[in-house]
């Protein structure tokens, strides 16, 4: 197993995803792309993060990016799908993310090694 690229990918994957958690607590970022039509938007804020798509109203197209310093006292979140202003907005809890994550790479881990013991025998 110390040897094991998916042992070290995924360990990682876990530590950008708590890296992450902790630094939207201290700021909000946004990432966007939009047509004349149409624009998506990720924003990692109080320890979720919201996929929103929504009527660009002739927005400027192409991608947006922003950052700002903000603070937080909302550590744990509960996932939803909300409005905002007739547009569809999906919430997922950083908790959330880290507990899929985990499930999936320890399942992967334990396939491989269930895997490497057969193969063994």
């Amino acid at each position: 197993m110390r040897r094991s690229p998916l042992l070290w990918l995924g360990m990682f994957g876990l530590l950008f995803l708590l890296w992450a958690w902790g630094d939207c607590l201290r700021n909000t970022s946004l990432i966007s792309y939009g047509t004349a039509v149409w624009r998506t938007s990720v924003t990692h804020a109080d320890s979720e993060i919201s996929v929103m798509c929504m009527d660009a109203g002739g927005d400027q197209a192409g991608w947006m990016y922003g950052r700002w310093e903000r603070q937080s006292d909302l550590p744990f979140g509960r996932p939803s799908f909300q409005k905002w202003g007739g547009d569809p907005v999906l919430k997922l809890p950083d908790w959330l993310l880290v507990g899929l994550y985990l499930g999936v790479w320890g399942g992967l881990l334990a396939w491989r090694w269930r895997k490497r013991m057969r193969e063994s025998c």
